[in-house]
C-alpha cells in the first residue's frame, strides 16, 4: 500500500493519491485528494474507512495538518487524543443571528426578523441578549411601555439566545483557531445538553467560527478538515449559519489547499446546493428507498456519472462505489482497513465474508489507542513547564496590575484631594468661614478694647470717689438732693462761680481726665462666656487625632449609627463584622469626640450632637443666627 515518494515535491501534492482498497478485479484503487462526501448507513464501516484513509494521508502528507469536527455524543475520534479547544467568531450580523436561531426553535424566524435587525446593535450576542433581557424585565416591571406583540418577540429572543449565551461563555472555548502538527481534533458533541436542537445551534456555530477562521487565515494552507454528520452544517429543512461559510470554502478552500472531506448516513436531509463542487464520493450501501434514490441521482447529477438503485442496496459492510468526478471512473471497491493484509482485502473484495478482517481491525484498533497514548511522565512534565510558565506570566501579570493599581490609587488620591479641597472652597464660600474667622478676630480685638474700656471705667469710678469725699469736705452742707440747678440757693460766703472754678481746680489735680462711658455688663459678661467656651471647643476639636476626624466627618454625614458600624468602617470591615471592639478605639476616637461636644454615646448608639450641646449649653449666650452659623463653622474645622 505504500508509494514511492523521494520525488514528491511540495508543490506536486495533488498529483499523489491516497491507496483506498481494492476493486473485484482484484486491483489497487487510490482517492485522488479532492473535495469527498463519504455517505453510508450506520454499521457499513464507514467510520473505519474514514480513520484507515486519515492514517493513509497523515503518511503520504506529513506536512499538512488534519482537522477533525467531532459532533456525535459517543465520539468517533477520542482515540485520537489530539482535542483541542473550541473556538467562537462572534455572530451579530441580523442575517446570522436569525440563521442561528432557528435551529433552536425548529422553525423559521423570518416573523421576528424584524426585531432581530433592531436588537442586533452590539458587538456580541452575550450583549445583545442582555439588553434585550433588561428590556423584557423594564417592560414586566412598568418602566418602560412595548406593545404586547413586541414583547412577546422580545421574550422568544431573549429565552432562545439565553440558552446558547450560557454555553459561549464557558472558558474552554477562545476566539482563535490553534492547530498543531497532524492530527487536531474538536469535541463540540456537548452530552450534557439534553435539548437537541440548542445543541446543533451551538454546534453549527462553533463549525462557522471553525470555517471562516481556516478559511481566512493563510497559517493554515494545507489543512485536510473532516466534518462528519453534515446534515447538521448543512441541513436542507431549514437555514444554518454554517451554510454560506462551507459553501465557500468548498468553492475556494483547494485553491488555497484546503479540503475538506464530508460524512454522513444519508443524503435526504442535506441541502445540496453546497456540494456542487464536490466532485469524489464514497456510496456505501443505503436501505430505504428514498435515501437509495436521493443518493443515485445526488451522485448522478453532480458527477454526471451513473450509480444504479441496486448496486447502493446490495453493498456489503466495508464494499463502496468510489465515484471519481475528476477522472471520470465509477468503481466498486472493498476499503482496505488499515493493517489488513492485502491478501485478506483482496479475499473480501472477491467476495469472502468481511469477517475476515475482524482480528486485523481489532488490533488497528488497540494498536491505534496505544500509539495515540502518551508517557504519563512527559504529561506530567509538560504540564509542570506550561504550569511554571503560566505562574512566570501570572506573576508578570500581577506585577503590572500592582504598578497600575498603585499608579491608579495615587491619581484617585490626588483627584480625591482636589475635588476635597474645591469642595472645601465651595463651603467656605457658601457659610461664609472666612467672614465668620475675620469677624471672630474683630470681636476678640473688640473684646480687648472692651476690657481696657472697663478696666478704664473703673479708675474712673475711683476717681468719682475721691471727688465726692472733696466736694464732701469743701461742702459740708451740702444734702445728696435731686434738685435743679437753677434752684440752688447761692450760698453767702461763696459763690457759684468759685465753687466751679474750685471744683475745675480739684479735677485738674487728678491723675488724668475723667471719661465718662456706659457699659452694658450683662451683654459684655455673655460675650465673655460665649467667646470662651467656643474658643475651648475649637481647640479640641484641632486637637483631635486623624483617626477620630474621619469618624467625625463620616458621624456628620450619617447623622446617627452605632459603635460596632463606626469602628467596621473606620478599619474597612464588612458591615455585617462582629467581635470585641479594643479599649483604644474608645480612648482614641469615641471618648474625645464626646469631649469635643460632637457627639453623645448612649448604649452603643452614637448620633451627631454639635448643635444640639450648643443650643443646651449656650441658648442664654447664642442668637438664632449663631445657632445656624457657628455649629457649621466648627464642623469645618474638620476638613
Amino acid at each position: 500500500m505504500s508509494q514511492d515518494l523521494t520525488e514528491y515535491r511540495k508543490d506536486e501534492y495533488k498529483k499523489v493519491k491516497i491507496p483506498f482498497g481494492f476493486n473485484e478485479q482484484l486491483q489497487k484503487v487510490s482517492l485522488s485528494l479532492f473535495h469527498t462526501f463519504f455517505v453510508a448507513m450506520t454499521g457499513h464501516g464507514k467510520t473505519l474507512g474514514m480513520k484507515s484513509l486519515l492514517l493513509r494521508f497523515r503518511e503520504l502528507f506529513p506536512d499538512w495538518k488534519v482537522l477533525i469536527i467531532d459532533s456525535k455524543d459517543k465520539r468517533d475520534y477520542a482515540d485520537l487524543n489530539a482535542d483541542i479547544p473550541l473556538c467562537f467568531v462572534e455572530a451579530t450580523d441580523p442575517l446570522d443571528l436569525k440563521n442561528l436561531m432557528e435551529p433552536i426553535v425548529g422553525a423559521k424566524m423570518m416573523y421576528y426578523f424584524d426585531k432581530i435587525i433592531e436588537e442586533a446593535t452590539f458587538d456580541t450576542l452575550g450583549e445583545i441578549q442582555r439588553n434585550i433581557h433588561k428590556k423584557v424585565v423594564d417592560a414586566d416591571e412598568g418602566r418602560i411601555k412595548i406593545h404586547g406583540k413586541e414583547l412577546g418577540k422580545l421574550r422568544v429572543l431573549d429565552f432562545t439566545l439565553a440558552k446558547l449565551v450560557a454555553l459561549i461563555e464557558k472558558p474552554n472555548i477562545i476566539s482563535e483557531l490553534k492547530l498543531q502538527d497532524g492530527f487536531n481534533v474538536m469535541p463540540v458533541s456537548l452530552p450534557d445538553v439534553k435539548n437537541p436542537n440548542l445543541k446543533r445551534a451551538f454546534q453549527q456555530l462553533i463549525a462557522r467560527s471553525t470555517l471562516l477562521l481556516l478559511l481566512s487565515n493563510p497559517l493554515y494552507e494545507r489543512t485536510l478538515l473532516v466534518l462528519d454528520e453534515n446534515h447538521k452544517w448543512n441541513p436542507q429543512r431549514y437555514s444554518s449559519i454554517c451554510k454560506q461559510p462551507l459553501s465557500e470554502f468548498i468553492s475556494e478552500g483547494r485553491s488555497q489547499d484546503k479540503i475538506v472531506w464530508l460524512s454522513d448516513q444519508a443524503l435526504t436531509k442535506i441541502d445540496k446546493e453546497a456540494l456542487k463542487n464536490v466532485k469524489i464520493w464514497i456510496v456505501g450501501q443505503q436501505m430505504e428507498d428514498n435515501e437509495i434514490e436521493d443518493a443515485r441521482n445526488t451522485v448522478n447529477s453532480i458527477t454526471d456519472l451513473s450509480v444504479t438503485n441496486k448496486e447502493i442496496k446490495t453493498l456489503k459492510i466495508g464494499n463502496f462505489i468510489l465515484v471519481d468526478g475528476l477522472h471520470r471512473t465509477v468503481e466498486k471497491v472493498y476499503l482496505q482497513p488499515y493493517g489488513t493484509p492485502d491478501e485478506i482485502t483482496q479475499q473480501i473484495a472477491k467476495g469472502a465474508d468481511p469477517e475476515l478482517a475482524e482480528p486485523y481491525i481489532r488490533e488497528f484498533e488497540y494498536k491505534l489507542r496505544k500509539s495515540m497514548e502518551v508517557d504519563e511522565d512527559l504529561v506530567y512534565k509538560e504540564i509542570c513547564e506550561k504550569l511554571r510558565r503560566e505562574r512566570e506570566e501570572m506573576l508578570d501579570t500581577i506585577k503590572d496590575l500592582k504598578e497600575n493599581f498603585e499608579k491608579r490609587v495615587k491619581e484617585v488620591r490626588e483627584k480625591a484631594f482636589q475635588e476635597a479641597m474645591a469642595k472645601v472652597e465651595e463651603i467656605k464660600k457658601e457659610w461664609k468661614i472666612e467672614e465668620y474667622q475675620i469677624t471672630i478676630v474683630e470681636l476678640k480685638d473688640k473684646c480687648a478694647n472692651l476690657e481696657t474700656i472697663v478696666k478704664k471705667a473703673q479708675e474712673d469710678l475711683a476717681v468719682l470717689d475721691e471727688i465726692k469725699q472733696v466736694m464732701g469736705k469743701l461742702f459740708p452742707t451740702v444734702q445728696a438732693v435731686s434738685v435743679p440747678t437753677e434752684a440752688m440757693p447761692i450760698m453767702p460766703s461763696i459763690t457759684v462761680a468759685e465753687v466751679d472754678e474750685r471744683i475745675t481746680q480739684r479735677l485738674s489735680s487728678g491723675p488724668s481726665p475723667v471719661t465718662m462711658v456706659t457699659v452694658d455688663v450683662d451683654q459684655r459678661i455673655k460675650e465673655l462666656v460665649k467667646n470662651e467656651i467656643i474658643n475651648r471647643i475649637v481647640t479640641k476639636i484641632r486637637a483631635l487625632p486623624e483617626s477620630a476626624k474621619k469618624a467625625a466627618w463620616w458621624l456628620h454625614e450619617k447623622r446617627q449609627a452605632n459603635i460596632r458600624a463606626l469602628y467596621n468602617y473606620m478599619f474597612d470591615r464588612p458591615p455585617d463584622e462582629t467581635g470585641r471592639i479594643p479599649g483604644t478605639f474608645y480612648m482614641n476616637v469615641v471618648n474625645p469626640l464626646q469631649d469635643a461636644w460632637l457627639i453623645v454615646n448612649e448604649g452603643g448608639n452614637i448620633h451627631w450632637s454639635l448643635q444640639e450641646k450648643l443650643q443646651a449649653e449656650l441658648k442664654e449666650v447664642l442668637t438664632n443666627s449663631d445657632l445656624e452659623k457657628v455649629p457649621k463653622y466648627l464642623a469645618s474645622l474638620l476638613l
